[in-house]
């Protein structure tokens, strides 16, 4: 193959049963080849990985899946020059220590160990010495402990790092992560799934100006209070607390009304907030998304919307995306303070199991007064009547999709949605009483795209859609 297709810059070999010769082979590509994918190439020896050097203009390796791959191996990686983008993904043998060869071409921007489980401290002292690193994947190497991210320390250009999964990422004494301080160019950073992280792990966090985008989702045990270091973070956009069941209280969320920039905030299944922490919030005027999804039995819910969206000027005038969806707490007069999001387009409010008032006409009345929504998703509030229905079909003249999931809905409550002229997406399952009659007053939606019937068994044959 080499010297028949001498200008190849892009290899693809992945799954082949390579062997060392197949390697060696490859030498006449010297002189093109910039990409090459050795994805699970599990039969080429470890020690065969020297033949590599006759490729110096490679920049992007893929030996994902080697699990034969050993610290000897990867210090042969060393002799690639121009090695940029270094794909070592479930290279299970691997603990790391031989990556500190990587440093002498000194311009290798990415490496992926994701699932690297053999990965240890050692091996993350090593990876330290790369100082050119932009990008840095460690998910699921469950051997590294926060001790040992001292290590990293001297990553000064390192703008993304994810440690998802590594569970033995906590400090015992309750101190802070220790090296990640020293990254000042972080700009994102994964803790996701780090459940053992308590106390003071966060500290580190006053001392990132750049970080933009911050994972802690399933970080069980920590506080409003550990969040304090994320206080005054000027310029943080993103933040993702999923699952956090630490934080407890009304006071949960205080130090994220001290982050201006904030714009997307997710707290699905932070099921023991209580709804007063939502105050915290009103300050954050660039604030776009925010997910109570799954928050079940959240106290003073709808006090905590009103006071978030306080009477007065929009105190969130970009606020585009809001999701309460299976939020069994919160009801019609919590839905009345959304209609002070001038810019909502996307409202979830399905699966209010335990309260199936959470929506009823009077809300339906209050949705209907956003004129700029485009999505609205009501799944399973059984309380809205024909009346809410109509509210909502007279109000919402932008909308694109509805869905009206397990409703019990009949042929007249359908006929309204006929007044929706730009709606593309109608989710009617399980609507059952339903009949021909009210999918025929639907055919005049010229836009529509997509009409789900699952299980609306009424519905026949015997009239065209």
């Amino acid at each position: 193959m080499g010297s028949a297709c001498a200008r190849l810059t892009d290899l693809d070999l992945a799954g082949f049963a390579l062997t060392g010769a197949g390697l060696l082979a490859l030498a006449p590509l010297g002189a093109s080849l910039e990409t090459l994918g050795l994805w699970n190439c599990a039969t080429v020896p470890d020690a065969e990985l020297g033949a590599l050097a006759a490729l110096p203009r490679l920049a992007d390796l893929s030996l994902r899946g080697w699990h034969q791959l050993t610290d000897a191996g990867a210090e042969a990686l060393g002799a690639l020059p121009r090695l940029v983008r270094l794909d070592l993904r479930a290279c299970e043998q691997l603990r790391g220590e031989g990556l500190a060869a990587l440093a002498a071409a000194g311009g290798l921007h990415t490496l992926d160990l994701r699932r690297c489980h053999a990965l240890t401290d050692a091996g993350v002292a090593a990876v330290g010495r790369l100082a050119s690193l932009r990008s840095l994947l460690l998910d699921g190497c469950w051997q590294v402990t926060g001790p040992g991210l001292a290590g990293l320390a001297g990553l000064r250009n390192l703008e993304r790092l994810s440690l998802q999964g590594c569970r033995g990422v906590y400090m015992p004494d309750g101190g802070a992560l220790p090296g990640l301080g020293a990254c000042a160019a972080l700009q994102s950073l994964s803790l996701r799934l780090c459940d053992r992280l308590a106390g003071g792990a966060l500290g580190f966090l006053a001392s990132l100006p750049d970080l933009r985008s911050l994972d802690l989702s399933s970080c069980r045990l920590l506080t409003g209070e550990d969040l304090g270091p994320l206080a005054g973070a000027a310029k943080l956009t993103t933040l993702r607390a999923e699952h956090c069941l630490g934080l407890e209280g009304r006071n949960a969320l205080a130090a994220l009304g001290a982050c201006p920039a904030l714009q997307s905030l997710f707290l699905c299944g932070c099921r023991k907030l209580d709804g007063a922490a939502l105050g915290a919030l009103r300050p954050l005027r660039d604030l776009r998304l925010l997910s109570l999804h799954g928050c079940h039995g959240v106290p003073g819910l709808d006090a905590g919307l009103d006071a978030m969206l306080a009477a007065g000027p929009p105190s969130h005038p970009c606020l585009a995306t809001l999701s309460l969806q299976g939020c069994d707490s919160v009801s019609d007069k919590g839905v009345a303070a959304l209609g002070r999001l001038p810019a909502l387009r996307t409202l979830h409010l399905s699966d209010c199991a335990g309260n199936c008032g959470a929506v009823s006409d009077a809300g339906a009345a209050a949705v209907a007064r956003l004129a700029s929504l485009r999505e609205l998703r009501l799944k399973a509030c059984r309380a809205l009547t024909e009346q809410g229905l109509a509210s909502l079909a007279a109000g919402l003249s932008n909308l694109t999709t509805l869905s009206l999931q397990n409703m019990t809905l009949t042929d007249g409550g359908v006929r309204p949605l006929a007044r929706l002229a730009k709606l593309e997406s109608l989710e009617l399952q399980f609507c059952w009483q339903i009949t021909d009659a009210g999918v025929t007053a639907l055919t005049v939606l010229q836009e529509l795209t997509r009409l789900d019937l699952l299980y609306s068994w009424q519905v026949t044959d015997r009239q065209s859609i």
